[in-house]
């Protein structure tokens, strides 16, 4: 099944379901594990000055706030993946790895792990930013959710649709409120509140990815 949003479309399992929220795109499987199920959020943002530099703003935007919108969470990979439709700027996109951890009932008061992969596309003046959440008992490497991930793609010029909202700078992020209120049912989340928004002035450090995860 195709899940389209304004400018991006990406492919999801037929059974999965599918349903826009404020301009967001959600898909959601059709099986769950411990009582939480995977998740699939498409969020598109326009750039008014798109810049070769956009990309990297981006995912470092996304990188510095993470574990103070999610305590306890963090990134522990970031992948450059070569992508020929990516411009201005590097012809490739950036793919994010996190933990995070959610305690729900089903799960007897132990906490849940969460493997959080998100992948950031520029394409002319458009940023797409897809967050796929899973539980790590779920996930193994080459998944259907990376699969999901790697079908990313622009639509045909004509069938684009300006998306909202507008951003005055390539280093003004994307969010992903409606992502982190599927993955974390219960949570309300308010406009201060929303992850992976901009922390300015914020120097980090990506940590090694385990030998487990590795790409090579």
């Amino acid at each position: 099944m195709e899940l389209t949003g304004c400018c991006f479309a990406l492919d999801v399992p037929p059974a999965w379901r599918m349903e826009t929220n404020d301009g967001v795109v959600i898909a959601t499987s059709d099986e769950s594990f411990a009582g939480f199920t995977p998740n699939v959020v498409l969020r598109e943002s326009r750039l008014r000055r798109p810049e070769p530099t956009s990309l990297a703003a981006a995912s470092q935007a996304n990188l510095a706030v993470l574990s103070t919108q999610i305590p306890g969470s963090f990134f522990f990979h970031v992948e450059a993946l070569p992508d020929a439709n990516a411009a201005p700027g590097p012809a490739e996109r950036r793919r994010l790895w996190a933990f995070s951890t959610l305690k729900i009932p089903e799960a007897h008061g132990n906490a849940l792990c969460l493997v959080m992969i998100q992948d950031l596309l520029v394409v002319g003046d458009v940023i797409a930013e897809v967050t796929a959440t899973v539980p790590l008992m779920a996930w193994h490497r080459g998944s259907v959710y990376e699969s999901i991930l790697d079908s990313l793609r622009p639509l045909p010029s004509r069938d684009r649709r300006v998306p909202t909202p507008t951003r005055t700078s390539s280093r003004s992020i994307l969010t992903t409120g409606p992502a982190t209120a599927t993955a974390f049912p219960g949570r309300n989340w308010t406009s201060s509140q929303i992850p992976f928004r901009r922390w300015p002035g914020r120097s980090l450090t990506c940590r090694k990815m385990p030998s487990r995860f590795s790409t090579t």
